[in-house]
């Protein structure tokens, strides 16, 4: 029961974290959009794009995960609140609809995940590169991981929210990428532009 709890606080911790530094009205303004065309899901995935660069760079700095992820979490629990008006005014039922929908296929997936943690031949290669971060070893360390000439962001993504997660569990830290395919699922609906709620659903 603790770790179904632990896996929805993951879950909202995501969507809290990656939230900033746009939303839709400052993104149209920033974009010039007609119509302001750009929504929340769209949001999401300029902001992942823009904290990805950000954690890219501080992954030379050799900067401890404990401080980088609560950086991350003050910043994006102030935005909220500045931007809490404007969320109040943009939740109707259609948009709170989507919004729980998501959640539950994200917990969903996420528990399906936990149930069986497994891992395949290539996450081998990319759990070495996360220990390295999870030790808070230098980044030079990474030339003695498997695999040397992969990129490294995915271990240190990994890595971030394995350290970072409520009860510290490996798998936690894999929890990023089933949020990333299913932003971009929704993303891909939006610009298809389906206005059928049961299609979108289905």
């Amino acid at each position: 029961m603790i770790e179904l709890f632990s896996i929805l606080l993951q879950v909202l911790t995501f969507l809290l974290i990656f939230s900033f530094p746009f939303n839709p009205s400052n993104l149209n303004r920033l974009v010039s959009t007609r119509g302001n065309s750009l929504n929340y899901i769209d949001c999401y995935l300029v902001n992942i794009v823009f904290i990805l660069n950000l954690l890219l760079f501080f992954s030379f700095l050799n900067i401890r995960l404990e401080y980088i992820f609560i950086v991350l979490l003050v910043i994006s629990i102030f935005f909220t609140i500045l931007n809490r008006n404007y969320l109040i005014e943009k939740i109707n039922k259609k948009n709170l609809m989507k919004f729980i929908f998501f959640i539950i296929i994200f917990y969903s997936m996420c528990v399906m995940m936990a149930h069986a943690p497994k891992l395949e031949w290539d996450g081998f290669h990319w759990i070495s590169k996360s220990l390295v971060f999870v030790n808070n070893q230098d980044i030079q360390t990474l030339q003695n991981a498997d695999m040397p000439m992969y990129p490294h962001l995915g271990g240190y993504l990994w890595a971030l929210f394995w350290k970072n997660s409520y009860l510290e569990l490996e798998y936690f830290g894999r929890f990023f990428p089933i949020f990333f395919y299913l932003i971009s699922i929704f993303s891909i609906f939006n610009l298809l532009k389906i206005k059928s709620e049961k299609i979108i659903f289905i």
